[in-house]
């Protein structure tokens, strides 16, 4: 696999099959890689919607660079210079709106599942067998839902793209639909081997947590301007459960935290919160860059 002339194609020179999108812009300047699920079950399911002009609603167009099938199969949509439309409201260390400064896969999964009163797995009235299926909690939900599996050909596609594009692209790092707006979307969810894949392209030990992916652990998380309760709350405080945290100073029962998404019309923003309010996110590992701050 090489890319050429900004499309992917097979080492004997045969391009990967290409299904033009009109839904691009021009400006784009690549740092990220972002995975997505399309929540359907095949690749012509994903494709139609990403290459459709809207003419009645322009604004709810949307694309995505590639798409990836359950058999491996490698759809190519949008050139790998052009921008795709694919992160929608989304922001990541301190960038909002992502499009512009990502590469977007989209893979073929159906995402959550729930059961029927028959007991079978379904989506949208289509049954998942029950092989193709895992139970597991997100870590941004409370409870455990039906996921269905991604396939290994699908993975081992994935990463060759990857490992392709990270240093065509110097790209930094790897995140989910998820991580950029965690408050709306769950793809691709805890099936996909993300930690796995995040390790690989990063040469990170997959068994350790990275020192910054934390996350708030209760209801109401108080943010404060200083390491103590005697420190007034800071703006957009209390922070909810399940919010993505980089840890960047610890003093005593307090830790300095960089919130990552924007929360209570906030963006995103510094303050101290009781170290006994947050954990360590192992369950998605991410390489976060903290930003740079003044002496």
């Amino acid at each position: 696999m090489k890319i050429t002339n900004y499309l992917l194609y097979h080492d004997n020179d045969i391009p990967y099959e290409t299904i033009p999108s009109p839904n691009f812009s021009n400006y784009f300047r690549p740092e990220y890689l972002v995975l997505h699920c399309t929540t359907g079950f095949t690749v012509e399911d994903g494709v139609r919607s990403l290459i459709d002009p809207r003419p009645d609603r322009p604004d709810l167009r949307v694309s995505a660079h590639l798409v990836i099938g359950r058999e491996g199969r490698v759809v190519q949509l949008v050139p790998f210079n052009k921008c795709a439309w694919h992160c929608g409201p989304s922001l990541w260390n301190g960038i909002k709106g992502l499009n512009s400064r990502a590469i977007g896969i989209e893979l073929v999964n159906a995402g959550d599942v729930e059961r029927d009163g028959l007991g079978q797995w379904v989506k949208r009235g289509r049954i998942i067998p029950d092989e193709d299926v895992v139970e597991l909690q997100h870590p941004l939900d409370y409870h455990v839902h039906g996921w269905q599996k991604y396939p290994p050909e699908q993975v081992a596609a994935t990463l060759e793209v990857a490992q392709l594009l990270f240093p065509a692209y110097n790209l930094s790092d790897l995140l989910g639909h998820e991580d950029i707006n965690p408050q709306d979307r769950r793809d691709p969810g805890p099936a996909f081997p993300m930690q796995w894949l995040h390790a690989r392209l990063l040469n990170l030990n997959e068994a350790e947590p990275v020192k910054y992916a934390y996350r708030t652990t209760r209801v109401l998380n108080p943010i404060r301007s200083g390491p103590g309760e005697e420190f007034p709350e800071a703006e957009g405080s209390p922070l909810p459960r399940n919010i993505p945290l980089g840890v960047l100073e610890e003093q005593g029962d307090w830790a300095f935290v960089h919130v990552l998404v924007a929360v209570n019309g906030v963006p995103d923003r510094m303050a101290w919160i009781a170290k006994d309010r947050i954990e360590m996110d192992t369950l998605k590992l991410r390489h976060y860059h903290p930003p740079a701050l003044a002496d």
